[in-house]
């Protein structure tokens, strides 16, 4: 379909609003907010009612991708911080949250795939050395104090990504290295 809503997916995370909580905020079906995940067409009412709800232009929630058009030419950079989906299979939904690329850039480059570690905004009681604690400012884009998951390390495709958020400091990946070679069991 030409019409992708993973702005809206960014967004809805962005403002920590769930798609159950859209949904009844809109008055719409379970099967509109299923149809939206799979990038099927609605009607032209309920992104009005989305826009409206999100106080946003419905640019901000929907984009057209023609079909000749759906190449992901992101040349993301060790560091920076995207929002991506990470379920691989679009039937079964979205999961929309930030992650860090951690892999170099020479990969970056060419790969189709990135090496990134998820981040949550549930920051209590998270003391594992392999959890790295990010504050929220300008840099990074973030708009809730975050812990980054190094645990959780895997390669996604560059067509997972979504929207650069902003990056880490130098300090903060230096700590996200760190942690990663705990992760691996290396000693350098």
């Amino acid at each position: 379909m030409p019409f992708n809503y993973d702005k809206l997916w960014a967004l809805l995370s962005n403002k920590n609003i769930s798609k159950e909580e859209l949904r009844n905020k809109i008055k719409c079906s379970q099967t509109t907010i299923v149809n939206m995940g799979k990038n099927l067409n609605v009607s032209l009412d309920v992104i009005d009612r989305i826009a409206n709800v999100l106080e946003c232009h419905p640019f901000d929630i929907l984009e057209y991708i023609p079909d000749d058009k759906k190449i992901n030419n992101i040349i993301p950079l060790r560091g920076e911080i995207y929002f991506a989906n990470m379920i691989k299979d679009d039937s079964e939904g979205k999961d929309i949250r930030p992650v860090v690329i951690i892999q170099n850039n020479i990969a970056n480059q060419y790969a189709p795939s990135v090496i990134v570690v998820p981040m949550s905004s549930k920051v209590a009681n998270s003391n594992s050395p392999t959890h790295i604690k990010v504050n929220a400012n300008d840099n990074n884009g973030l708009s809730h104090d975050s812990i980054i998951l190094t645990d959780s390390m895997q390669p996604i495709s560059k067509y997972q990504l979504l929207q650069k958020v902003g990056c880490l400091s130098e300090d903060e990946l230096q700590k996200v290295d760190n942690a990663c070679k705990i992760v691996l069991g290396l000693t350098c």
